[in-house]
């Protein structure tokens, strides 16, 4: 139908002149334009498909690719279902990022992996922010466990945030406090941990500033309102350098390829 409406106004240009037939490409122009949308939209409803006219973009820490179209967009988690199929969800831009992690069971507070690794409720929530479950299903032993623990742990505790409206003059340097992270567990539900910023605990303040030469922060301990006399780097241990020297997982290298001497 829209070939044939798009045939008809091409027949027609030759006895169209001026102003009309310049309306007339355009208008042939957002008809075929319309028409492929048309014909990308029943791709992706009726055959499982991705768009093609849209926006691609992809949240590791989510675990989904989102593609943004004109009026709707479709997440594909990235791990695969039961069936090897890429797992599609289709919605408005009202709509809530859907939840893309693998439905998995616990017996007994456990889950075992193909290797017959257990891991517990609250080592699955540990690491589930780093690691998907199809990264949790690769590991053959128990050492393999405590090693992805090891070097999610000291990376969750790495991360920081800079508390508002902190910055104060210590030895005639500018500084501001920074807030670690650590695993917490939930009040109203104790199976439940989460990272958090530890706002209500001055235990986790630290002075933070930049050092002139590396550019890379320097910190020192924040107590009784202004910071310790030593000031040193938060680098990673040679240890957690050693066990992501083969990591594949983004989040990951990147850290590593930043704190890690090759």
């Amino acid at each position: 139908m829209i070939l044939l409406l798009a045939y008809v106004i091409i027949d027609n240009m030759a006895r169209i002149d001026g102003m009309k037939k310049i309306i007339l490409i355009l208008l042939m122009i957002f008809i075929l334009i319309i028409g492929f949308y048309f014909f990308d939209y029943i791709r992706v409803t009726k055959y499982d498909k991705n768009p093609i006219i849209a926006l691609k973009e992809e949240n590791t820490s989510k675990q989904f690719t989102v593609y943004k179209a004109l009026f709707y967009k479709v997440w594909v988690c990235t791990y695969k279902d039961e069936n090897k199929k890429m797992v599609r969800t289709i919605g408005s831009y009202n709509d809530e990022d859907p939840i893309c992690t693998k439905a998995i069971s616990f017996t007994d507070g456990y889950y075992k992996n193909p290797y017959n690794v257990k891991i517990s409720l609250k080592d699955y929530q540990t690491m589930m922010a780093i690691y998907d479950i199809d990264d949790i299903d690769t590991w053959q032993t128990n050492d393999d466990l405590n090693n992805a623990l090891y070097v999610v742990n000291e990376l969750e505790k790495s991360f920081f945030t800079i508390k508002d409206n902190s910055t104060f003059t210590y030895n005639n340097e500018i500084v501001n406090i920074a807030i670690f992270f650590d695993l917490v567990q939930n009040s109203e539900d104790n199976e439940i941990y989460t990272w958090q910023v530890m706002t209500n605990d001055e235990s986790y303040y630290y002075c933070i500033k930049q050092d002139s030469v590396s550019k890379k922060y320097l910190f020192a301990k924040y107590q009784n309102n202004t910071c310790n006399s030593i000031w040193s780097f938060k680098n990673f241990t040679d240890k957690w350098c050693e066990l992501v020297k083969s990591e594949s997982n983004s989040i990951i290298k990147e850290y590593a390829d930043a704190n890690c001497s090759n």
